[in-house]
């Protein structure tokens, strides 16, 4: 026979004690399923959005380094996320599919774990605050058939206080659905995880730590005697967060603060105690994890644990101290898979980013980001402007508040340096800001602050009802956010990486927002008359608070920030990586800027298998020297090593570094092949020149000459497109254009072509590489299809390609009169790239214009004209601060396009809206009257030039300027030309 909850359950007693049992337990199983119900859908309805808008491959970023290190078990750099690696690459390598495809679908699944673990959380804290008791119906179901009671149908007096709340699960399960919904489509987390990053498992391994402290400080509120293996779960989390983003081990202070309160403050005691403890104990944590944390947490747990098995020896301390073994144990268990680190890296994988003997110590190492406290004075670049200002300033207040108030409030699209947005976008943010990155999805982003005015809300109410939990949420969220902002002092100018750095940070919002939902429908909930209660009035107001909290905050979050985040289909970083590798020839060197533009090349070339031969140098790891002696000792992939003079080693005297010298000229050696005799060609090399004539040339400017210096014989040497000039070193002069790449060519006679290209160029294989046609050529997926969404960070590479095809058009046509591939090449540049995904700047867009008409294609002379005079009336006067637009007047611009057009009057009018003067300007003068004449001459009237002509001599009478009589004097030759060729064609 059924006992217990399971036989109330089953049948329905019909006295009133017994019915009223019956339906304490129907409720609390209701409740129970709800629960787990919105714990899943919190896993689910999160999982879903990220996997419809993630990125199909790599993205910019590290993201092919993690890829490539997950699916062979190789060496990130220091501490080398040894945890992510392994479970990573299991799934990897259990799972089919394409591996980049895999690992965002892993990101996904972290996230989606996240945001139902931060459910669990916020439920956690809530429930002992907010949960409407099922003991107060007994006490409203006394004294008969009164206010509370209610008649059944079978004659059974019912409470009718058994509310609805509490029939679907509680206010504090709908506060924590809208918490984890709010948290899974906030800017930064949902970033995270649509892309193959550490920082999504990291933050749910915090989340993970604080639920663990949490649900240990319920069980000693309720006196369970088990509560301690929560605090077990939270160590091992917190010892796993080690090998997966050190970043999050921020959260220690907001767990440990918890804890101390807990042992060491009576929930109800003297407000001084209170005050002083509790200020004491997070200042004192903060403290500790600023200067201390990061870099000797080793030695700290390995201290701990000696200190508590000493102490487990005294009968007073026992129990507290085995406890607190356990803990220390469990953390350091966490801490042991670092050593997949330690044995990795003696087998010498390709990608090994790390040092030949790294220590267990090195574990928690901020290697990778400032290892010093904060600068006094920063020098801050934001999109070009460039000011100075206090590290705290900087950092806490337009670094980390901005970026909170991104995710809160609103942002006006996603360049770096968009400030955030609350209501209206200005002209000039709109051209700076919203421009660049296209105005369909490039922003601006409303959130109109609903979500911040939530947070500050339930930040109250959190406050008000808990003060233990909220303190310990505060350390947490200053931890993750404004202090370790502070302690990594990152440099500007601002990357993208600062979603990854701050995204844990939000997980207090997060909850906050939870309690602003219960605190909300809880308050009102109280505030209806009893009549209405009775009438059901309350079940409205409690759900019409709850949806009014869920349209603000997720609602809201996810409707604006869709297409912001959609990645969906979008291969352009990938096909980059690609497109670069193929431009190489056999067994090249490939100079690129940095670990960031090398990440996609390194997954390609180890997942993907493609042009393993090609030898990746970074130039920003040239001055480490662990990095060179990989480069001149060791074979990568099927590269050789590289020929390298410098000498190697760690303990080098003296050891390297930069140098001052007089201005160098370096021989290239080089042997024709046609006639087997040597040549030597010199290179004047460059560095900075300093006020007293020398020049100082770098480790990394003195590496770069010698593996070119060393090696230019033997192997092709190339130079990525994307290498800032500062590092070409003056080879310049010695470039070819060659696909996504600049080949070292050190032959005389090399020319560009004028107006396009300083580089001499391929012509051949540019041309194999860039046709639709051409066998093993570049790779342009989706650059034409309007349901990709393309970030900013990924559309600066289509510069690039339009700069080659433009190039090589020119060439085609300027150095080979080939007029019909030159109009093959513009016809596949306007298939390939669309316009109206990808904004052609306007000088650019008149090249194009200017190259049809030369080729004599009137119907693509007229379409890009068209669009050209578009864009060069929507720019404003945000072209003057540009750094590359400033350099075309759109007004001038502007003018041309009407007269290849034929519409002369408007390309007039338009020189005239750049002056006031424009008679005495000699410049806009002059090009006025160029037009004049031209007019006449398109249309073949030569007597209508000669008399316009003659009206601009007239005007002229005696010029004031010597500029304005040079004017005068070249119209007057023109006409002398002309008349004389009348009187020619006359007789």
């Amino acid at each position: 026979m059924p006992t217990g909850s399971l036989w109330r359950l089953s049948r329905r007693p019909n006295d009133p004690v017994n019915y009223l049992r019956y339906r304490v337990d129907q409720v609390e199983h209701q409740r129970r399923n709800v629960h787990r119900t919105l714990a899943f859908l919190s896993f689910l309805v999160p999982f879903v959005t990220y996997y419809l808008t993630a990125w199909p491959s790599i993205s910019p970023g590290d993201s092919g380094m993690l890829a490539a290190a997950a699916s062979g078990g190789q060496i990130l750099d220091a501490p080398g996320a040894p945890l992510w690696v392994t479970i990573a690459g299991a799934f990897v390598n259990i799972l089919p599919g394409d591996p980049a495809r895999l690992l965002v679908i892993f990101s996904a699944i972290c996230g989606g774990l996240s945001a139902m673990l931060l459910y669990l959380l916020t439920t956690s804290l809530l429930s002992s605050q907010y949960e409407i008791p099922v003991e107060d119906d007994k006490s409203q179901s006394k004294g008969g058939s009164g206010e509370g009671e209610e008649e059944s149908s079978e004659g059974v007096t019912q409470p009718s206080s058994l509310n609805l709340p509490n029939i679907i699960g509680g206010i504090t399960g709908w506060g924590g659905f809208v918490a984890a919904l709010s948290f899974a489509w906030f800017d930064s987390q949902w970033r995270n995880s649509t892309e193959i990053t550490t920082h999504s498992a990291g933050t749910l391994l915090v989340i993970l730590t604080l639920w663990g402290v949490v649900q240990w400080y319920r069980g000693r509120q309720l006196g369970s005697g088990r509560s301690t293996l929560w605090l077990l779960l939270a160590a091992w989390s917190l010892g796993l967060v080690l090998g997966v983003d050190r970043i999050a081990l921020a959260v220690l202070p907001a767990a440990a603060l918890l804890i101390w309160i807990v042992q060491f403050i009576p929930e109800k005691g003297d407000s001084p105690r209170f005050v002083l403890s509790g200020t004491l104990g997070m200042f004192g944590l903060l403290l500790l994890w600023h200067f201390f944390i990061f870099d000797y947490l080793f030695v700290a747990l390995l201290a701990g644990l000696i200190a508590l098995l000493i102490a487990s020896f005294s009968p007073r301390l026992r129990r507290g101290a085995l406890a607190g073994t356990f803990v220390l144990l469990f953390l350091l268990g966490g801490y042991t898979t670092y050593v997949q680190v330690v044995v990795r890296t003696e087998a010498h994988p390709p990608l090994r980013l790390i040092e030949e003997e790294p220590s267990l110590g090195g574990g928690v190492n901020l290697l990778r980001y400032a290892n010093a406290p904060v600068s006094a004075i920063s020098s801050t670049s934001d999109n070009g402007n460039v000011q100075t200002e206090t590290s705290l300033s900087y950092t806490v207040g337009h670094l980390y508040t901005r970026y909170l108030l991104w995710n809160l409030v609103g942002r006006i699209s996603n360049v770096v340096g968009s400030p955030a947005l609350l209501f209206s976008v200005s002209d000039q943010e709109q051209d700076e800001f919203v421009v660049p990155v296209g105005r369909e999805r490039g922003g601006p982003i409303y959130f109109y602050a609903l979500p911040l005015l939530l947070v500050c809300i339930g930040f109250a109410y959190h406050f008000r009802h808990d003060w233990r939990t909220a303190l310990s949420m505060i350390a947490g969220f200053l931890t993750l956010g404004p202090l370790l902002a502070l302690y990594l002092d990152p440099a500007p100018p601002l990357t993208f990486e600062i979603d990854h750095l701050f995204a844990s940070s939000l997980i207090f919002p997060a909850i906050w927002i939870g309690f602003a939902t219960t605190g909300l429908a809880r308050s009102l909930f109280n505030s209806v008359a009893s009549e209405e209660r009775r009438k059901g009035g309350k079940e409205n107001v409690v759900m019409g608070v709850i949806l009014l909290c869920f349209l603000i905050a997720p609602l809201n979050l996810v409707w604006s920030g869709w297409e912001f985040h959609s990645r969906r289909d979008n291969y352009l970083p990938h096909d980059f990586a690609h497109n670069l590798l193929v431009s190489c020839d056999s067994n090249a060197v490939l100079f690129v800027a940095d670990r960031i533009s090398a990440s996609p090349l390194y997954y390609l070339q180890d997942v993907e298998s493609l042009r393993r031969d090609v030898r990746v140098v970074e130039i920003d790891q040239l001055n480490l020297w662990w990095y060179r002696d990989q480069l001149g000792g060791e074979r990568s992939r099927d590269g050789l090593p590289l020929a390298m003079s410098l000498p190697a080693g760690k303990l080098v005297k003296p050891p390297l570094i930069h140098r001052v010298d007089s201005a160098q000229r370096v021989p290239l050696s080089i042997r024709h092949d046609s006639t087997g005799r040597a040549d030597t060609l010199w290179w004047a090399w460059r560095g900075t020149e300093l006020d007293s004539g020398m020049v100082r040339y770098s480790l990394r400017e003195q590496v770069i000459k010698d593996i070119v210096e060393q090696n230019i014989g033997e192997r092709p040497i190339y130079f990525a497109i994307t290498v800032p000039s500062q590092w070409w070193g003056g080879l310049e002069r010695f470039f070819r254009w060659e696909g996504m790449a600049l080949r070292v060519v050190p032959e005389r006679g090399l020319k560009g072509v004028e107006g396009f290209s300083e580089f001499a160029i391929n012509h051949d294989k540019m041309r194999s590489l860039l046709m639709p046609e051409g066998e093993g050529g570049f790779r342009l997926r989706g650059l034409n299809d309007p349901d990709v969404g393309f970030g900013l960070e990924e559309r600066q590479s289509i510069t690039y390609y339009r700069r080659a095809l433009l190039a090589l058009a020119a060439d085609g046509m300027k150095n080979r009169s080939d007029t019909a591939e030159a109009v093959a090449l513009l016809d596949a540049l306007d298939k390939t790239i669309s316009i109206k995904i990808f904004p052609m700047p306007y000088w650019m867009g008149a090249v194009v214009a200017s190259l049809y008409r030369d080729a004599g294609n009137r119907e693509g002379t007229e379409r890009y004209a068209e669009h050209t005079i578009e864009e060069a009336e929507q720019v404003g006067d945000a072209w003057r601060n540009h750094p590359v637009d400033r350099r075309y007047n759109p007004y001038q611009i502007r003018a041309r396009m009407h007269a290849l057009l034929g519409d002369y009057d408007r390309a007039i009018e338009s020189y005239r809206s750049m002056s006031r003067d424009i008679e005495s300007d000699p410049v806009l003068r002059g090009l006025i009257e160029e037009l004049r004449v031209e007019r006449h001459l398109v249309k073949g009237d030569s007597a209508g030039a000669i008399r316009e002509l003659r009206e601009i001599v007239g005007a002229y009478g005696s010029p004031n300027t010597p500029a304005l009589q040079n004017n005068l004097s070249a119209w007057q030759q023109m006409l002398g030309e002309m008349d004389r060729g009348a009187d020619t064609s006359t007789k």
